[in-house]
């Protein structure tokens, strides 16, 4: 939070609902668009040699550092940014406020996924129609759907990949880390409440 904060009230505050709710409509449409310039941007960057020659191992890996991002939201931007020409409806949409930048995410990670399996069309239809949260999983589905196999030999890659890490601290704490699957972290979690 601001330190004037305490001082002034929000700019928020002297708004009707009906204000405020275009406000945020107006706010998070202009932060999409800025989102599909920075994808843009990264898918560019990511084509480059430059983050290696700073001593990063990839794109991601700089731009988590420089751009102060999770890894998780710099290969999103990466994947829009390099999938945008393939999914120009889709592009159009997320400016004309149909979609938005995370609909864009789940559609380019689809793209990539399934290759020429892809119906932007189809899909597309679907973002209009769903929140970024179910449009998600209707993508996930999706993948499934037009590669049974490939989808497959994901879910077990992310099995094989499960791990938990017990290490002991310096003072004697015990630190846990690892990477579950849904269901073993169900289990874990439960065990530990």
């Amino acid at each position: 939070m601001l330190a004037t904060q305490d001082l002034q009230p929000s700019s928020a505050s002297f708004l009707s609902d009906d204000e405020l709710m275009v406000r945020m409509r107006s706010t998070r449409h202009l932060i999409d668009l800025q989102e599909l310039s920075f994808a843009e941007d990264a898918a560019e960057f990511a084509s480059r040699n430059a983050w290696d020659d700073e001593g990063s191992a990839s794109a991601i890996d700089w731009m988590r550092f420089n751009c102060h991002m999770t890894s998780g939201a710099a290969a999103n931007s990466v994947a829009v940014g390099e999938t945008m020409s393939r999914v120009p409806e889709s592009t159009q949409a997320a400016f004309d406020r149909e979609v938005g930048y995370s609909h864009l995410v789940a559609l380019a990670r689809t793209a990539r996924a399934v290759g020429d399996r892809f119906d932007e069309k189809a899909l597309l239809e679907k973002a209009r129609e769903n929140s970024p949260g179910k449009f998600h999983f209707i993508c996930n589905h999706y993948r499934h759907a037009a590669d049974p196999k490939g989808y497959a030999a994901e879910q077990t890659e992310q099995v094989e990949q499960r791990e938990l890490r017990l290490s002991t601290w310096m003072d004697g704490s015990l630190l846990i880390s690892g990477i579950l699957d849904s269901i073993g972290g169900a289990a874990l979690r439960s065990a530990l409440e």
